[in-house]
Order: C-alpha cells, then sequence, then structure tokens
C-alpha cells in the first residue's frame, strides 16, 4: 500500500472514530463530506473511554427519512463524527462522549453538515456539558438561540455547514443594572398645579386628555403607558432626564408606550430602555395608526429609538445617538 494511501487511512479514521485522549490538532473543521455515516438508535449513545465526560442532548429533523449528522470538536481536536441523531422530530437524543481532555476550560464546537445519503434541516442543541459544568453557547449569531450565554433550544434552520461553538464553562451573565434616579418623582405638575410625589406610571394616568404634565429637572427612574391624548413636558434635554435602566420597560416593549393618537413628549431626554428581546424602545405606539411627535427631544442608550406601527411619527429638533 502506498505511503500516501496509509495517510489518507489514518486521517479518515481520527474522524470516524474517538480520539479517546489522543491529541492531534487538524489545522480546521474536517469536513464531513468525507464521512460515512454512522447511525445510532434514539436511546443514550456513550462513545469512547476516559475519565473526562462530554454531554451533548441534540435533536433532529422531524422528517424521520432525513437526519442531522453532526462531528464533535474539543479544542480543535475532533473527538466523535458523525453522529447522526435519529430521533423523530423534536426528540432530543443524548450523546455522552469520554475521554482525556484535562481541567477547564474547553471549547466545543458541533459541526453540522450534509453525508452522503442524508439530507439535512433543522438542528437543535438544548445541552452542552463537560463532566457536569454547563456550556454557553458562542456563535455564530442566530436570532432565536436564547442568549449570548445560554444554550437551551437553540434552534438552526438549514444547518448544513454550520459550525456552532460553546465555551464551557459558560460566562457569567453581567448583574442586572442599577436603576441610576430616583422612582418617585418630585415636583412635578399637572395642567400647572404641583401633585403629590408619585412614580411616572401614576403621574401620566393622573393626567387626562388635553392636560399636560410637566416633569421637574433631574435624573428619574420609570416607564409608562401613555392612555389619554396628553403632552409630557420636561425642563429640556440633558435637564429632565427619564431613565429605565435597570427597571421593566412598559409592556414589554418601551419607556413611553402612547395607545392613543395625539401624545406629545417635549424638553428632555430619554435613556436606558431595553428588554428581553433587545427590542426596547425610547418610544413606541401600541398600535397601526397611533403615533405620536417627539419635539426637542434626546433618546441615547436605548436598544432602539422609536418604534411605529406604521403610522405618523412627528419629530422636531430631536437628538438620537448611542441607541
Amino acid at each position: 500500500m502506498s505511503n500516501r494511501r496509509m495517510l489518507l487511512l489514518g486521517y479518515l479514521s481520527t474522524l470516524l472514530f474517538p480520539l479517546r485522549g489522543v491529541k492531534s490538532r487538524p489545522s480546521r473543521p474536517p469536513s464531513l463530506l468525507t464521512m460515512q455515516p454512522v447511525a445510532h438508535p434514539g436511546d443514550p449513545v456513550t462513545l469512547g473511554t476516559g475519565p473526562d465526560t462530554l454531554v451533548l442532548t441534540l435533536a433532529g429533523n422531524p422528517d424521520p427519512a432525513k437526519y442531522n449528522s453532526v462531528a464533535v470538536i474539543l479544542d480543535g481536536v475532533a473527538v466523535a463524527g458523525p453522529l447522526t441523531i435519529s430521533t423523530p422530530g423534536r426528540v432530543t437524543q443524548i450523546f455522552t462522549i469520554k475521554g482525556s481532555w484535562g481541567p477547564l476550560p474547553h471549547v466545543v464546537q458541533i459541526v453540522s453538515g450534509n453525508l452522503p445519503g442524508l439530507g439535512l434541516k433543522n438542528l437543535w442543541v438544548e445541552n452542552v456539558s463537560y463532566n457536569f459544568i454547563q456550556g454557553g453557547y458562542t456563535g455564530p449569531n442566530f436570532d432565536n438561540r436564547g442568549g449570548p450565554d445560554v444554550v437551551a433550544a437553540l434552534k438552526v434552520w438549514d444547518s448544513a455547514g454550520i459550525v456552532l461553538t460553546f465555551k464551557i464553562p459558560a460566562d457569567q451573565a453581567p448583574a442586572a443594572p442599577t436603576p441610576t434616579g430616583s422612582a418617585t418623582i418630585t415636583g412635578a405638575t399637572i395642567n400647572g398645579t404641583v401633585h403629590a410625589p408619585a412614580p411616572l406610571a401614576d403621574l401620566v394616568t393622573a393626567t387626562h386628555a388635553g392636560g399636560a404634565l410637566a416633569l421637574p429637572p433631574g435624573t428619574w427612574s420609570g416607564s409608562s403607558s401613555v392612555g389619554t391624548a396628553c403632552k409630557i413636558i420636561g425642563a429640556g434635554m440633558g435637564k429632565t432626564i427619564v431613565d429605565a435602566t435597570g427597571i421593566e420597560i412598559a409592556s414589554g416593549k418601551a419607556l413611553f408606550v402612547p395607545r392613543v393618537a395625539g401624545v406629545t413628549i417635549s424638553d428632555m431626554t430619554i435613556r436606558g430602555a431595553a428588554c428581553s428581546d433587545e427590542n426596547g424602545a425610547a418610544v413606541r405606539d401600541d398600535g397601526q395608526g397611533i403615533g405620536f411627535t417627539l419635539r426637542n427631544v434626546e433618546v441615547t442608550g436605548c436598544q432602539d429609538g422609536i418604534l411605529t406601527f406604521a403610522s405618523d411619527i412627528t419629530l422636531d429638533t430631536c437628538n438620537f445617538h448611542d441607541n
């Protein structure tokens, strides 16, 4: 047998079977097109031997005639593959891969691709762990991946050729930001009459249609829907600051959410609007055709500036930056 053929067979054998701790390091992820499928039943599968345990919980294509096949790479070393996920639909299958890879940290990559005779459509990743330490997903960025450090129910559509990367241990989630202003506004007036100290939402609720709520200078922590056609007026950009940092925004949408037409917000800075779907806005109307007016308003530090449902929006001398 020629040396060239022996080298080729040796390389393929490292891709088709767990390496069991062998530290050969391919320069790039192996091509699944060169692999032959190894079918497994839907029951849990254990591969290899060794003191360390890598566990993958995966689900595949709902079409029983098609399967998702993946290879697994740990720190640049192919440790298993291809693994053919043989469960129908959203039913998960657990793959336990044993080896000797040493202490944390580690980087795990799941490489998906088309194998001869097999289709590949959808792939779900429910869990990646190493010696019972949870992994965190780092990329690529899929909108439905659940968060920057959350593996749960990562779903990849048409995942041929995708390399999913996980870091173990997962990064710790950042601490929730602390509100920067007072939740109780003192010195606000409604139609020229001083109102008792109250949260922003209570002041807005107390302002009837055609009325005007004036917010004093200062940094105020709050968020509110606006249910009447009223005016909400500050003392000027940078003087009256309404800050949603670290609090739940109205309806999970925006710092101000006009629910009726005719709302005007003016002379203030709005900042810090955020929500779990990363779509928090400074102002967002609650439905098509509602709209709103912003006049002399600064919007900064929000996930989105403003959002609307195909409504008429009036912006007059506003400043949007760093959103």
